[in-house]
């Protein structure tokens, strides 16, 4: 399934997108960019046009904070939201705990991000990780799985790697889907949505590859097919 991201700059270009694609869209990604500024008035906008919101917020705390931060989150009533696996198992299982004493029909999917995908290998061994890619992704997804998420988000590339010592239990979801392969942008680890579905992703996001084309629905729905 794809999940366009609201990568826009203020509600009135986000409604735009919405009137124009939620017709066969049915989750949109909403970021910093758009949650900073307008809260649960751009969530309430989402879900105006009868889609769902994926809140990518990437909360990486001490646990309390997280913790407080998803008991919120669950009264916005979002359908998946993300946590940075980095934060830790402690912080992710506090996290899970809040999730738990909401009915399974009012709790939102909860998915760790591991390594963002503007980052290369050059960028993980300046900070001192001396992992390739693929196991650090591997040691942070079993982690957060372990401590409760309920998926993972991770390259195309991992997610391969994921699926294959992880299995097919948890949700995968892919950022920096491209129709084409480019590295003219500050994403690095990129696919093709093709690549994505051969590497098992439940859930692919899709943001500037649509928002800047000419035709932003007919891209959605080539992708589609």
């Amino acid at each position: 399934m794809i999940i366009v991201a609201l990568d826009v700059e203020g509600l009135e270009e986000a409604r735009k997108y919405l009137e124009l694609l939620s017709p066969v869209v049915r989750i949109f990604k909403i970021g910093p960019r758009l949650f900073i500024p307008y809260g649960n008035q751009i969530i309430q906008l989402v879900r105006s046009y009868n889609c769902e919101v994926f809140l990518d917020l990437k909360l990486y705390d001490i646990p309390t904070q997280v913790a407080e931060s998803v008991r919120r989150i669950v009264e916005l009533k979002v359908k998946m939201f993300t946590v940075h696996a980095l934060g830790g198992e402690r912080m992710i299982s506090e996290a899970r705990k809040v999730l738990e004493k909401y009915p399974s029909s009012q709790r939102p999917l909860m998915l760790a991000v591991t390594v963002v995908t503007s980052m290369e290998e050059k960028d993980l061994h300046f900070l001192g990780f001396k992992n390739k890619i693929n196991i650090l992704v591997y040691k942070l997804a079993k982690l957060a799985l372990n401590a409760g998420a309920d998926g993972i988000v991770c390259s195309v590339k991992e997610l391969e790697y994921l699926r294959a010592k992880l299995g097919k239990n948890f949700i995968g979801v892919t950022p920096g889907i491209r129709l084409k392969r480019t590295n003219r942008d500050d994403q690095r680890r990129i696919a093709t949505p093709q690549e994505a579905l051969s590497a098992g992703a439940d859930y692919m996001v899709m943001g500037r590859a649509v928002l800047s084309a000419r035709d932003p629905l007919k891209i959605v729905k080539e992708v589609m097919k």
